[in-house]
């Protein structure tokens, strides 16, 4: 790969990547990452396709931004498969050139999903508090736009540092020893940068989080015969699961900011289990992903298990009984029909 390149020579690849071997607890991390990654190629692969092939689910806009998701997560967990696999493999870190590959795709696709997660947050509130549509076809349009924002955003301190000069230029994914700013900007600031913006998301969602919350607590409270008002149980778990996966993966970045802000200042960060957590946590969230946007929608857990191995199938989903009225559209993630008739959350 070297040779083929013919920008790496011997001395500027090994003074950077000298990798160290992977022995013990860190070797069975490794397996644990490719495994985690694998279930994640299969999850959002099984969930993408799901949404393509059903002509209905494809109408909703909702949908498309949990396809663009999905492909994200494809993209995410197929890295996770191939760095972990060849550490297993050859029982040494990569050199650069994958690192850079990691430090461009982490936080292009962590970006642009989390963005994607307050689209569809923000479409929740809208549906469930105020019985109002948010995303339109038209919606599309911005949502690639900001995904391609984001993406240029990620790219920026590779691109702005000296690509032929190695020496100078840090590794910018997990598992790569980092060392500090480079080129043009300092790294650390475009981190800083991207902390703020999770940050920013995740108060937003929060916010929204907690007036539906009230709202269907309110709702709960009003209801004839609480212990069968399945809906509002139903969106409060949909909702924990929103707000624990979405606190897990700002955990994630806060870990690699904090490693790459300290080393600005002189304070290297040379653990590899410091980074394969954070590598972890990239990755489970990735695999995640599917499991809270398919198997809690009704809509889409009947697709995605009608296509689905045999195995990841769930037993006794008694799709042949059909619910009342209200208890359908209760599952789909509407409250009650006192809070919006037939909406369900993530609308499948």
């Amino acid at each position: 790969m070297k040779t083929i390149l013919g920008v790496f020579n011997t001395t500027e690849w090994n003074s950077i990547a000298n990798p160290p071997e992977v022995v013990g607890g860190m070797w069975a991390a490794q397996i644990i990452v490719a495994i985690v990654s694998f279930f994640g190629v299969c999850s959002s692969s099984v969930l993408f396709y799901a949404i393509f092939r059903d002509k209905k689910l494809r109408e909703n806009t909702a949908n498309h931004c949990i396809m663009i998701m999905a492909a994200t997560d494809i993209g995410m967990s197929v890295i996770g498969v191939i760095f972990s696999s060849v550490v297993v493999a050859e029982g040494y870190y990569p050199g650069v050139l994958p690192c850079q590959i990691q430090g461009i795709m982490y936080p292009t696709l962590a970006m642009s999903t989390f963005s994607i997660l307050l689209v569809l947050t923000y479409e929740r509130f809208r549906k469930i508090v105020e019985n109002k549509q948010f995303l339109k076809r038209q919606a599309n349009k911005a949502i690639l736009g900001l995904v391609a924002v984001v993406t240029v955003w990620s790219m920026v301190p590779v691109l702005s540092g000296n690509s032929l000069g190695m020496n100078e230029l840090s590794a910018t994914g997990t598992l790569c020893i980092v060392q500090g700013g480079f080129g043009l900007i300092q790294y650390d600031l475009v981190v800083g940068i991207n902390v703020i913006f999770f940050a920013t998301v995740l108060s937003a969602m929060i916010f929204w989080y907690s007036k539906i919350y009230f709202h269907l607590k309110a709702v709960f409270s009003k209801a004839k015969n609480p212990k069968e008002d399945k809906g509002v149980n139903i969106e409060r778990q949909i909702l924990i699961q929103f707000l624990v996966i979405t606190l897990f993966f700002l955990g994630c970045w806060a870990c690699l900011a904090l490693m790459w802000a300290l080393a600005t200042f002189g304070f290297k960060i040379y653990s590899d289990w410091y980074e394969t957590f954070a590598q972890l946590t990239c990755h489970l969230n990735s695999a995640m992903n599917p499991i809270i946007y398919g198997v809690m929608n009704k809509k889409l857990r009947a697709a995605m298990f009608g296509i689905a191995p045999e195995w990841m199938s769930l037993p006794k989903l008694k799709s042949s009984v059909k619910p009342s009225s209200q208890d359908s559209s209760m599952e789909e993630g509407g409250a009650s029909k006192a809070s919006t008739e037939g909406s369900d959350g993530v609308k499948g």
